[in-house]
């Protein structure tokens, strides 16, 4: 027989044949006991049965019928669950908060959204009854005032996810000090293991920097980073916790972008942290105060890390941060032995399939004796 039917419910009947005396099968009329197997190891009695099933698949559903004599018949139906659609919704990111002058456009970015499938639409709304459509759009405020933009994205299943991000918009002859606090580079990426070194800074001031009181947070996501360290040019540290560092110091310039600090983050697992920024005080570059200081994270990614050279524990990893992976044979030292594994494994997969990881003397290339040279010139510096 072998009917096949996309669904998860079922229904069969049976009668006598007149001719033999025997039950005979068909989708109409009456039989006086008729019991069924669902082929997921339930049964059930009855002319017309309904089952629901658990997990998507292909079953086989067989019916069994009997007369009072004892006389029995079987057939079967195949039945085939379709699994249930995409329920899993996206996750929206609208970016950092912007300030922008009257009759200037800004840009907001929705790339740093994601879905575990894919992104279908975005959906902007900014705030004074605007809207537009696209991963990254440009808009342009009429009137001074701090509004909330809003990016709605969609993936194919109809699943949303809303994040929002605030325009704060001067007039034309504001005369306020405003500057912006962010992370340099706002979007970073670093390998499960190694240290990345991301910068603080002091960004689109009007009137420069004399003093700052910051604090720098990592809060996990899907994944986990730490902070290793962390300096400033001029003034101190301090590390309450593994993932948040205070940073206070004296700048003294003029300029409109000011590199307060550097902060090391060590990736720890794989997936998305994100950065967040506390601006405690931040003076103008003669003692007074921003009359509008906003600030901007990041978010760092976490990747996973290369696999051990041969002959090597553990992976490779970077040791200051700079991208490029010194600590060659993963023991956390980087040193004299790391450039003679380096040149004696120049020629593996781990090292031909990351050149920019391992590209130490900057041609563009990894794996040879210049670059084995680099690595040891620098190690040894």
């Amino acid at each position: 027989h072998g009917r096949r039917r996309a669904a998860t419910r079922r229904r069969l009947s049976a009668r006598r044949s007149p001719s033999t005396g025997r039950p005979r099968l068909n989708n109409g009329g009456h039989r006086q006991l008729t019991s069924g197997r669902s082929a997921d190891g339930t049964t059930a009695i009855g002319p017309v049965p309904a089952h629901a099933y658990d997990s998507p698949g292909a079953y086989t559903a067989t019916l069994t019928v009997a007369d009072a004599a004892g006389n029995t018949a079987t057939d079967t139906v195949s039945v085939v669950v379709q699994p249930a659609g995409d329920t899993t919704p996206p996750t929206a990111e609208a970016g950092p908060n912007v300030t922008v002058s009257v009759g200037d456009s800004v840009t907001l970015d929705a790339s740093g959204s994601t879905d575990d499938q894919a992104i279908l639409g975005y959906q902007w709304a900014f705030g004074d009854g605007s809207t537009a459509t696209g991963e990254t759009v440009t808009h342009t405020y009429d009137s001074p005032g701090t509004y909330t933009a809003t990016v709605t994205v969609a993936d194919p299943a109809r699943n949303t996810d809303t994040d929002s991000v605030t325009v704060t918009v001067v007039g034309d002859d504001a005369t306020e000090d405003t500057a912006t606090v962010t992370t340099v580079p706002s979007n970073v990426t670093v390998a499960n293991g190694s240290v990345r070194a991301v910068d603080v800074a002091v960004t689109n001031s009007s009137s420069g920097v004399e003093s700052y009181a910051l604090t720098l947070s990592l809060s996990n996501a899907t994944g986990n980073a730490t902070i290793a360290n962390a300096s400033v040019p001029d003034g101190t540290v301090d590390r309450p916790s593994a993932r948040t560092v205070v940073l206070s110091g004296t700048a003294d310039s003029t300029a409109s972008n000011v590199t307060v600090a550097t902060v090391r983050l060590t990736g720890v697992e794989t997936g998305r942290v994100d950065v967040a920024l506390t601006a405690d005080a931040v003076t103008t570059a003669d003692g007074g105060q921003y009359d509008a200081l906003s600030t901007a994270g990041g978010i760092v990614e976490v990747v996973p890390g290369p696999e051990p050279l041969p002959g090597s524990a553990a992976p490779p990893r970077d040791a200051d941060g700079d991208g490029r992976f010194e600590d060659v044979n993963g023991d956390r030292t980087a040193d004299l032995f790391d450039a003679l594994d380096y040149f004696n494994q120049r020629g593996s997969e781990v090292i031909r399939d990351n050149p920019g990881r391992f590209d130490f003397d900057g041609d563009g290339d990894a794996g040879d004796l210049f670059d084995a040279l680099a690595l040891w010139n620098e190690i040894s510096g």
